[in-house]
């Protein structure tokens, strides 16, 4: 069930803190348990040329860079975006660790904010018409609930095909699920579901209760699953997987289901497959587990 992955969130070295593995490391890793994908991210450098490299050295699967607007880029910058684009990116991410949103909930001043006066920054203005014009993928970050809502109509307003709700599970982002229901109903919104997420000490604690709960309330339509592994603290990658496919599994979800997520719906989200995939038939049979 490992065979076919595709993984859109993992961190690699170098990196301004200790990675279990380098980008050739992982991509191996991925490589021999049969994933045909991996999604570099780092909170403070572009990843586009890494990927690339990386894709050289380790042929046999696609290695794909992306952009986070932290404040190492500048931010909301469009010029960033630019570059990004032009090097490959198949995915910008708004702020992660330096948006308000996460600042504030870590007790700490400051940040990117998507609001202003309760409307979006007139910044993103062109951040959205450039990740529309290029295709690419745009995902939430560690932006608010409040913010979340305003952006993810706007995006599709803009044009933007592919809009990701980053691991709404995660506690700094907090998406409720009844959040959730509420933005798919209006939106076709695609929501990550990350194998974990950070606890208060520091290790990292399993999402699958949350995540299966979320899938058999949405279907496997809207999602797709990753790790957001590489941490010291966190589950190795392989097997943050193994236990991922157990989960869901032995949960009732189907193989056909689980491949959905894991393959044809990340596969749309950084444009190995152009089209959205076609509606997966069996998704009442998800509730009707639960």
């Amino acid at each position: 069930m490992l065979n076919g992955l595709i993984d859109l969130h993992v961190h690699t070295a170098p990196d301004v803190r200790p990675r279990r593995l380098d980008d050739v490391a992982q991509a191996r890793l991925a490589r021999s348990v049969g994933a045909t994908g991996l999604l570099l991210k780092s909170h403070v450098v572009p990843t586009m040329d890494r990927a690339r490299l990386t894709e050289q050295l380790v042929p046999g699967i696609r290695v794909f860079g992306a952009l986070v607007l932290n404040e190492t880029v500048g931010g909301l910058n469009p010029a960033a975006v630019q570059a990004a684009a032009a090097l490959g990116a198949r995915v910008i991410w708004l702020p992660t660790l330096d948006a308000a949103n996460h600042r504030r909930r870590s007790g700490k001043a400051g940040g990117i904010a998507m609001l202003r006066d309760g409307r979006l920054d007139p910044a993103l203005n062109e951040i959205l018409t450039l990740v529309a014009r290029h295709d690419l993928a745009l995902a939430t970050g560690h932006i608010s609930p409040d913010e979340i809502h305003a952006l993810v109509p706007a995006a599709f307003d803009a044009g933007i095909r592919r809009v990701v709700v980053t691991h709404p599970e995660h506690a700094i982002v907090s998406l409720s699920l009844k959040d959730q229901v509420r933005l798919a109903a209006r939106h076709p919104v695609i929501f990550e579901r990350c194998y974990a997420h950070p606890g208060p000490d520091g290790h990292y604690l399993e999402n699958a209760a949350a995540n299966l709960a979320a899938v058999r309330e949405l279907g496997p339509d809207s999602t797709y699953l990753s790790t957001d592994c590489g941490q010291l603290e966190n589950t190795s990658w392989d097997e943050a997987w193994l236990r991922t496919c157990r989960d869901f599994l032995a949960a009732g979800i189907s193989p056909e289901a689980y491949r959905h997520m894991t393959q044809d719906i990340p596969a749309f989200v950084v444009g190995i497959t152009d089209a959205r995939p076609a509606t997966f038939t069996a998704a009442a049979n998800l509730r009707a587990a639960a």
